[in-house]
């Protein structure tokens, strides 16, 4: 038998109908075309037994595969298309169903496809279907062994070889660890070692020389000591640790330590990073409690709900409300659109923080799947996540917002505020002034900068550029207003324009000259003035707008004989330069 017969006898077998199927031989060759490859080519990737993959509890490499269904149920219904998982996944009308996930499928394929369920999903492959593993959910018995959920407990203190090294239950072990490893204990530190240990350990910083002092020259070093009456007095060390404790600096070292626990920062980060100008309250806040020694059930209880405990006081109602800012520090994307989103992405962000800081264990996985060694099922996630949905966090607008609230100022504030309400009072009125003269002042520009002005229109003797003896080659133009007379030209290169002015009585007088301001004027363009006493030079950057009236600028004030006066624009510049 030559290789075509074989192939043809191959199709013949397969384009038999099966029988009691219900499938005429039409049907089966129509699965053998179009669906068995791209089954093959785009699904059983993921969903056979050859591939050693069931994602989603489904096999697509049998018909007993997708009948049973995975995770979701049955995957296609016989018939039915529009009823058929499978089809709700290849369309790509569902984010959440898109298969296969890398691209969609072309829309004749998916034509054929639902063609094929239309038919009744014939499908002449066989094999059973290895059972799922039933889902038993957590043991939670198995789980509250594991080592960090049992209960606390007093173990039995060891026994130890040398018995007068140990001062405590707790050297006990360590020296029990030690000698069963074959080692002996340090040497006892020096006291200024055992200070410098104290100090950074404690506060972070190092002794100072007056603590230094103190420790050393005190006395009483040994815990034994005590006073004339037979009363127990306090070692050295046991003072300096008391006081250590009591400074400021060890509530900020501890505080730090835990604001690091809690995510603290003065930003939001996430998305943008938007600053959170409040935060330095909670710090404070943190800071304070470690200094008062505040219980850390209550400190938790605060930062998780302070706005709904009890307060004695509006202070420490204040305080309370500024422990839940710890709710809102999170990297969160504020600019995300979808709002229910971002409602849930916050709350699943303060889940998280909520178990690593206080429970030492992450919860977020849960939001998806029970977690596995944990006992944390999903339903317990959601039934937490249910509670801080109805919190309030966040108020939306194109760019989200972290809810705020007035903060109570000390008497101190108060009394400061209103000195500057008193201060600024008139000066805000005298603002208000200002600003409404500045914005006449700006009418008038406007109108300014919309006409030109007449040679008429201003006092003084004015001589427009029309009357100026020009040398060199100058262009006219009236493009740009404002304009000071019939218009303005300009020149580059070594064109000069001199402007003859008639001085009728001897005296003092301003020189004014104008021109049309742009970005391609003359950085410095040269002007000459003639006067009693000489001669001034002076240059204008005549891409700045004129300061008088947005149409003349002033290049000094010199004296005139009576007869005239002369002055002259251009020569050598770097730019164009009007008149």
């Amino acid at each position: 038998m030559n290789p075509f017969s074989s192939l043809r006898l191959v199709y013949l077998f397969l384009a038999l109908a099966i029988p009691g199927s219900g499938w005429s031989a039409d049907d089966i060759a129509y699965f053998e075309t179009h669906i068995r490859p791209a089954l093959i080519e785009n699904c059983l990737e993921c969903h056979s037994e050859a591939s050693g993959k069931r994602k989603g509890g489904l096999w697509l490499d049998r018909r007993t595969g997708w009948a049973e269904g995975g995770d979701n149920g049955p995957t296609i219904v016989p018939g039915d298309p529009d009823k058929s998982l499978f089809m709700r996944a290849v369309r790509y009308h569902e984010p959440d169903w898109e298969m296969p996930p890398e691209r969609k499928l072309p829309d004749a394929m998916i034509a054929k496809f639902e063609e094929w369920i239309r038919r009744g999903a014939p499908d002449p492959r066989t094999g059973a279907v290895a059972p799922r593993p039933e889902d038993k959910g957590i043991d939670l018995d198995a789980g509250r062994k594991f080592w960090s959920y049992r209960p606390i407990a007093d173990p039995a203190i060891p026994a130890v070889k040398d018995t007068a090294w140990p001062k405590s239950d707790i050297d006990r072990f360590i020296l029990a660890k030690l000698e069963a490893s074959g080692l002996r204990p340090a040497a006892e530190a020096d006291r200024a070692t055992l200070l410098r240990r104290l100090t950074y350990t404690l506060t972070g910083l190092p002794p100072t020389v007056e603590e230094q002092r103190a420790f050393l020259d005190d006395p009483s070093h040994q815990p034994e000591q005590t006073g004339g009456s037979g009363s127990r007095q306090p070692d050295a060390l046991t003072k300096v640790v008391d006081q250590l404790i009591a400074s400021e600096a060890f509530a900020e070292r501890w505080a730090r330590h835990w604001l690091d626990l809690v995510r603290y920062s003065d930003t939001c980060g996430g998305g943008r990073t938007m600053p959170l100008p409040d935060a330095w309250r909670f710090r404070d806040y943190v800071v304070t409690s470690f200094r008062k020694d505040k219980g850390l059930d209550r400190l938790i209880r605060e930062h998780i709900a302070g706005d709904r405990l009890p307060a004695a006081n509006d202070d420490e109602k204040m305080d309370q409300v500024t422990a839940t800012g710890f709710l809102v520090m999170g990297p969160h994307v504020y600019e995300e659109q979808d709002k229910g989103q971002l409602d849930l992405d916050i709350v699943d962000e303060q889940l998280d923080t909520i178990g690593r800081a206080f429970l030492g264990q992450s919860i977020g996985c849960a939001r998806c799947h029970d977690h596995k060694f944990d006992p944390i099922p999903t339903r317990d996630y959601y039934a937490m996540a249910g509670i801080f949905t109805s919190t309030r966090s966040v108020r939306h607008e194109n760019v989200s917002q972290w809810y705020t609230m007035p903060y109570r100022p000390t008497p101190a504030e108060a009394a400061a505020l209103a000195a500057y309400e008193r201060e600024a009072g008139p000066l805000k009125l005298q603002i208000l002034d200002l600003g409404r003269e500045l914005s006449r002042l700006n009418d008038r520009g406007a109108v300014l900068q919309n006409r030109r002005l007449e040679a008429t229109a201003t006092v003084g003797t004015v001589v427009d550029d029309t009357k100026a003896e020009l040398s060199g080659e100058w262009k006219e133009s009236t493009h740009t207003k404002p304009f000071f007379g019939a218009g303005y030209r300009t020149a580059y290169g070594e064109a000069q324009a001199t402007y003859r002015v008639p001085v009728e009585k001897a005296g003092r007088y301003e020189v004014r000259i104008s021109w049309s301001a742009a970005a391609n004027r003359a950085v410095a363009a040269p002007v000459l003035i003639r006067h009693a006493g000489g001669e001034a030079a002076v240059t204008v950057d005549q891409r700045e707008q004129p300061g008088i009236d947005g149409l003349f600028h002033s290049v000094g004030v010199y004296r005139f004989e009576k007869g005239e006066a002369s002055v002259t624009i251009g020569g050598p510049n770097r730019g164009g330069v009007f008149i």
